[in-house]
């Protein structure tokens, strides 16, 4: 099953990506997509102790921004996104994260 089919329970990249599509600029909405992919690939194979796999909690945050508290901010969206992966992965360091999403984002991910 890809990534991009909807499987129950699980909202797929799609829908994810849905909420931004009309509230931030293309160029927002492709960068909180690379951060979405790298989250899910930086957290690939690793799970929580209760069995869930790692991505989902970074993504889960992001839902509780967005939809719970209404906030929309592509630098938030992406940091909450991207806040482990530096530590828990070797794709990404923090100096990357600066270079790809600017230094906002790097203080909020350190």
């Amino acid at each position: 099953m890809s990534d991009d089919t909807r499987r129950e329970g699980v909202e797929n990249r799609a829908s994810f990506l849905a909420r931004f599509e009309l509230k931030v600029t293309p160029r927002n909405l492709r960068l909180i997509e690379l951060a979405y992919n790298q989250a899910k690939y930086g957290h690939r194979g690793q799970t929580r102790d209760s069995g869930e796999r790692y991505f989902e909690h970074p993504r889960h945050t992001v839902l509780i921004l967005v939809d719970e508290l209404g906030i929309i901010d592509p630098d938030l969206v992406v940091s909450l996104l991207l806040h482990d992966i530096a530590e828990d992965s070797h794709i990404l360091d923090l100096e990357d994260i600066r270079l790809i999403w600017r230094d906002r984002v790097a203080k909020i991910v350190a």
